[in-house]
C-alpha cells in the first residue's frame, strides 16, 4: 500500500474545520429558555417573535440569532418549562435584515409583518423588511411617505389594529422625530405612512412621552383607539439619578389616541393605582358585548437595570370607566417566594380568553436569574377569566368578565358593564361621543394544517458588512483560532515533507486550506428604485393563517401631517442613555451624557 499523506492529513482537516464551525455555530435548534430584548407580534393565530437575545438548552446562551420564531396558538402545548422545537418553530432571517437589533417594533397587516425600528444605524429609510407568511417570502416594503424608518427609534411604543390593517409607533427615547407613526397596509401593493403630530382640538394634547412603557389597540370610537401608559417621561429633565435622568410617568394618567381624528387625550384613571414602572406589558380582553374592555398590566421594574426590582403583579384598567383593579393571581406560580418577578417581556391576547407571556427577563431579590431552569419558563400562560396560571396552552378558551371586575364597574360574566364613564367625567361631549362607540370584531381565524417545519431560508446577497459584530466573540474567536490554529500546523508538516521529497508533477498540489464560515453580519443597503422581486420563497404548505380580511369600507386618508424639524439626511441623531445600559448594540455615534 502506498503511503498517502493527503489520506493521512484529511482526517485531521475535517476535524479542524469542524471544531471551527461548532465554536461558531452552537446549536440553535432546541428547547428554548430564555427570550429577552425581542419584539413579537400576533398575525393571525402566530405570533412571532426576533431580535432577542435568545438562550438555548446545550447551545445558544444569551445572543442574538438571526433567525424568525413562531408559536402557532391554533395548537395546545406545555408551558412548565423550556419550549420544544416541536412547538417553537424558526426559520432563518437573510443577513442583510436587521436581526441584532433591540428596542424596535413588528408591524402586522393581512399575511405579513414588517420591520420597524431598532437600534442599529442612525440612517433613514423609506422601506422595511417584510416577512410574508403565507407564501414563506422575504422582501424589502418600499413605503409612501418619506424616509420615516429611523433605526434609532427605539423604546417607543406600537400596536396594531387589525380591523383596519393599520399599525402605529409612538414615543421612545429623545430623537428629532417626535409625534405617532400611521403605517396604512390597506392596499399591499401601495403601503403608506405618515407622522402625525399635535392636532388642533378641543382639549387635545400632543402625543404622550414616553419611553419603555405599554400601548394597546381597543376597539372603541368610529375606528378604533390607543391606549398608553407608563414607562419612563421623556418630555421633561428628570429629578432621579439614574442613566436615564427621566422620571417615571404616573400610571393614573392614560394616554388615548382616537384613529378616526388623529388626536391624543389624556384621561385621569382612579381606584388601585399601580406604581410607577417600566418594561411590563398588557393585553386586552372584550367583555362578550363589548360594553367594557379590560387592559392587563402584568409585572415590570423598578428604576434601571442594574439596581431593578421586577414585579410580579397583576393589574386590571378597565374601560370605559378607566378604573385601575389589581387581580391577584392563583394557580400555577413558578415563583412563590417574594422577591420574584419578571420585566422586558412581551404579551398577546388569544381569543380574548388567555394572556401568553412571552420571555423578559426574571429577577431574584433583584439578581438576574440566567440560563435554563424549569422554574423560570419563558411563556407564561394566564386565564383572563379566573386570573389562574396554567401549565398549559390551550386553543380552545372562552372569556367571562372575573366577579372582581364586575364588582367594580357593574353587570356579570357576560357584560352588561354600567359604569361607562372615568369618575370626573368626559373632558368634553366629544370624547364622550368616541367612547359610546366600539367596531365589530374581528372573522373567527381558521384551522388550516399546520405545514412542516422550515429548514432554513436561503440568504439574499448583500455587500459586507462594515461593522464588525460582537456576538459570541469569544466563541467564534476560540473557533477560529483552534481551527485556523490545527490548520496551519499540520500545512508547516506538509511543507516540510514537500521540500524534502521532490515531486514528478509540481502542479499536484494538495489544498490544505478549507474555508472558516464566518458569523454573520448586518448590512443596511439602500432599496433600490422599485421594490425588488421576492426572494427565498418556500414550497412547503402555507402556514395556517387568519381568513383574508372582509373588504372595508374606502377610509379617509390620513392627514397629511409630517414632522418637519428632523435633521439633514446624512447626520446622526444624538441618542440618550438606554433604559438597560449596557445591554444593546451600542449605535456608530456616541450618545448623550
Amino acid at each position: 500500500m502506498r503511503f498517502s499523506i493527503r489520506s493521512c492529513l484529511a482526517p485531521l482537516l475535517l476535524a479542524a474545520g469542524c471544531h471551527a464551525e461548532a465554536a461558531l455555530a452552537p446549536r440553535s435548534a432546541g428547547d428554548l429558555c430564555v427570550f429577552t430584548e425581542g419584539r413579537t407580534v400576533l398575525l393571525g393565530n402566530l405570533v412571532f417573535m426576533m431580535a432577542g437575545k435568545v438562550t438555548i438548552q446545550d447551545g445558544h446562551n444569551e445572543a442574538f440569532v438571526n433567525q424568525l420564531y413562531w408559536l402557532d396558538l391554533n395548537t395546545t402545548f406545555n408551558v412548565e418549562g423550556g419550549i420544544s422545537p416541536h412547538t417553537l418553530h424558526r426559520t432563518d432571517i437573510p443577513n442583510s435584515a436587521p436581526h441584532e437589533v433591540s428596542g424596535g417594533a413588528f408591524f402586522a397587516a393581512r399575511n405579513s409583518i414588517y420591520i420597524y425600528a431598532g437600534l442599529s444605524s442612525s440612517s433613514r429609510y423609506d422601506w422595511m423588511w417584510s416577512y410574508n407568511a403565507k407564501d414563506r417570502t422575504w422582501s424589502r416594503a418600499v413605503v409612501a411617505g418619506g424616509k420615516l424608518n429611523l433605526e434609532t427609534r427605539f423604546a417607543g411604543l406600537s400596536a396594531v389594529a387589525p380591523e383596519s390593517n393599520l399599525s402605529f409607533y409612538t414615543g421612545g427615547w429623545d430623537l428629532p422625530i417626535t409625534g405617532t407613526l400611521v403605517f396604512n397596509a390597506t392596499d399591499s401593493a401601495n403601503l403608506q405612512w405618515t407622522n402625525v403630530t399635535k392636532v388642533d382640538r378641543e382639549d387635545a394634547v400632543g402625543e404622550p412621552r414616553i419611553a419603555n412603557g405599554g400601548m394597546d389597540y381597543v376597539r372603541l370610537g368610529k375606528k378604533g383607539m390607543l391606549v398608553a401608559f407608563g414607562g419612563y417621561d421623556t418630555s421633561k429633565k428628570g429629578t432621579n439619578e439614574t442613566k436615564t435622568s427621566r422620571d417615571f410617568r404616573e400610571m393614573d394618567k392614560i394616554g388615548v389616541y382616537d384613529i378616526d381624528s388623529s388626536t391624543w387625550y389624556e384621561i385621569e384613571a382612579t381606584g388601585d393605582i399601580p406604581s410607577a414602572r417600566t418594561a411590563f406589558c398588557t393585553a386586552v380582553s372584550s367583555a362578550p358585548d363589548d360594553s367594557s374592555f379590560q387592559v392587563h398590566m402584568y409585572g415590570g421594574r423598578s428604576r434601571t437595570w442594574e439596581n431593578a426590582t421586577s414585579y410580579n403583579d397583576l393589574y386590571v384598567l378597565t374601560l370605559p370607566s378607566f378604573r385601575w383593579i389589581r387581580a391577584p393571581t392563583t394557580g400555577l406560580e413558578p415563583w412563590k417566594a417574594d422577591g420574584v418577578g419578571r420585566d422586558s417581556h412581551k404579551c398577546v391576547s388569544w381569543k380574548d380568553g388567555e394572556m401568553v407571556v412571552i420571555g423578559g427577563t426574571t429577577r431574584k431579590d433583584d439578581k438576574q436569574q440566567k440560563g435554563c431552569s424549569r422554574n423560570y419558563p419563558p411563556i407564561r400562560v394566564l386565564d383572563t377569566s379566573t386570573f389562574q396560571w396554567q401549565k398549559q396552552f390551550d386553543r380552545d378558551t372562552k372569556y367571562t368578565v372575573p366577579q372582581i371586575v364586575s364588582d367594580v364597574i357593574g353587570g356579570d360574566g357576560t357584560g352588561k358593564a354600567t359604569l361607562k364613564e372615568p369618575e370626573g367625567g368626559w373632558p368634553n361631549s366629544e370624547v364622550a361621543s368616541i367612547f359610546s362607540q366600539t367596531i365589530a370584531r374581528r372573522p373567527e381565524i381558521t384551522d388550516e394544517p399546520l405545514p412542516a417545519e422550515p429548514t432554513g431560508t436561503p440568504q439574499p446577497t448583500a455587500p459586507p458588512s462594515t461593522e464588525e459584530k460582537s456576538s459570541n466573540t469569544g466563541a467564534i474567536a476560540g473557533g477560529v483560532v483552534g481551527g485556523v490554529g490545527g490548520v496551519a500546523v499540520i500545512a508547516a508538516a506538509i511543507f516540510f515533507l514537500r521540500r524534502n521529497k521532490r515531486k514528478k508533477t509540481p502542479t499536484d498540489r494538495f489544498n490544505a486550506s478549507p474555508a472558516v464560515p464566518t458569523a454573520p453580519s448586518v448590512y443596511y443597503p439602500e432599496p433600490p428604485p422599485s421594490q425588488p422581486a421576492l426572494t427565498d420563497k418556500k414550497d412547503d404548505p402555507y402556514m395556517r393563517i387568519e381568513q383574508e380580511p372582509r373588504e372595508l369600507p374606502a377610509q379617509a386618508p390620513v392627514p397629511s401631517r409630517y414632522e418637519l424639524d428632523s435633521p439633514a439626511e446624512g447626520h446622526p441623531a444624538q441618542v440618550f442613555e438606554l433604559d438597560s445600559p449596557g445591554s444593546y448594540p451600542a449605535p456608530p455615534h456616541p450618545r448623550k451624557e
